[in-house]
């Protein structure tokens, strides 16, 4: 992607899950340069994000209930223009683009991927996500 390392937070209440796709990250090319973390909790994600300066999360995710698009939408608002992709069982399109409505950088079908994919699919979601504010306010106009 480039010759700096990405900070990625895999946010999953399954541990086996979460050991599972943080392998993933983890055995995916160099070329990604992708470092990974975990937590169990959604509560304190915004404090980790401020602190280990992240450049993008993994959310798993059901996606089956309102409560779970509300979730998926608070998470998003709390840790600001870092990129959420979701990875979830729930194969309905629409519920994948009711998530990316409430801030998702997009969504993964539960275990329909390989690590490769897994890492371009947050590649491109941190290669996407808006410059920060010192970038911006840093760069001439045209």
């Amino acid at each position: 992607m480039d010759d700096k390392t990405h900070p990625v937070l895999v946010l999953a209440d399954d541990a086996t899950d979460a050991r599972c796709l943080c392998k993933m990250i983890r055995s995916a090319p160099d070329s990604f340069d992708l470092r990974v973390s975990r937590l169990d909790s959604a509560a304190v994600v915004s404090n980790y994000v401020a602190e280990e300066k992240l450049e993008a999360i993994l959310l798993e995710t059901d996606l089956e209930t309102d409560t779970d698009l509300a979730v998926v939408a608070s998470v998003c608002h709390s840790v600001g223009d870092v990129p959420v992709v979701l990875v979830t069982p729930t194969t309905d399109e629409s519920r994948h683009q009711q998530a990316v409505a409430g801030g998702a950088a997009g969504c993964l079908t539960k275990w329909k991927f390989d690590h490769t994919s897994l890492a371009q699919t947050l590649s491109d979601a941190i290669r996407r996500k808006p410059p920060s504010p010192e970038f911006r306010t840093n760069v001439a106009p045209r």
